[in-house]
């Protein structure tokens, strides 16, 4: 299709401008699950880089987007990545097919996440605990007004979430698709917490009231 041969030539292009650069394909044309209609994810990493940046451009009537990662930030946001189930960065680096890797930048990357997982697994336990510490703090937060009350609300609905995939899926990488919406693997695995967890959301002013008597009632004793 025209997507495989924009890519080719953006990548020979910027290949010959930036040879040192590492080159992967990611997203729907690396699992070969494209169409007509899917972007070009390019994804970039160079050593000099000092930031995490897209570009987003147009190219013979192709969407294309150049992920460029800094190896820094993905190290220091590790402990971000072993507790919290959105992980973008992660999701998108372990699905990518290497183009040019000379000095093996998308191989120390994978190597960094195998490494990442397992230490979720070896640490479940530990992290199990701090995410019900997080949630436990967030139900103690002085709120003054209904739009602080929402920002509480979702933000301990985000943390039990998290708390879902670390007791039920530790060594899992989760899809951009599961990111966006996690309440279908939780309907799936656990129909009673799904349940429940939607008579909170949207918030209505009982909402707090119902969600700190699921934490305590359910959550404590299953998670």
């Amino acid at each position: 299709m025209k997507q495989k041969i924009v890519l080719n030539e953006i990548v020979d292009y910027l290949h010959s401008i930036y040879p040192n650069v590492a080159f992967g394909i990611g997203g729907s044309i690396a699992t070969n699950r494209f169409n007509k209609n899917s972007d070009v994810d390019i994804l970039l990493l160079m050593e000099k880089f000092v930031n995490n940046f897209l570009v987003s451009f147009s190219y013979k009537g192709i969407n294309i987007s150049l992920m460029i990662f800094n190896k820094e930030l993905l190290y220091k946001n590790e402990h971000k990545y072993l507790s919290n189930y959105q992980n973008m960065p992660i999701t998108y680096l372990a699905g990518v097919n290497m183009i040019y890797d000379d000095k093996k930048m998308i191989v120390d990357y994978r190597n960094f996440i195998k490494r990442l997982f397992e230490r979720r697994v070896f640490l479940n336990k530990l992290l199990v605990a701090e995410s019900k510490k997080k949630i436990e703090i967030l139900f103690h937060v002085e709120v003054f007004s209904i739009i602080d009350e929402k920002i509480r609300l979702y933000k301990i609905v985000n943390e039990i979430v998290s708390l879902f995939y670390l007791v039920r899926y530790a060594d899992k990488i989760i899809s951009k698709k599961e990111a966006h919406n996690p309440f279908n693997i939780i309907m799936k695995d656990d129909y009673e917490l799904y349940v429940e967890l939607k008579k909170c959301l949207p918030y209505f002013p009982g909402s707090y009231e119902r969600l700190k008597k699921i934490y305590l009632n359910y959550i404590l004793i299953n998670y």
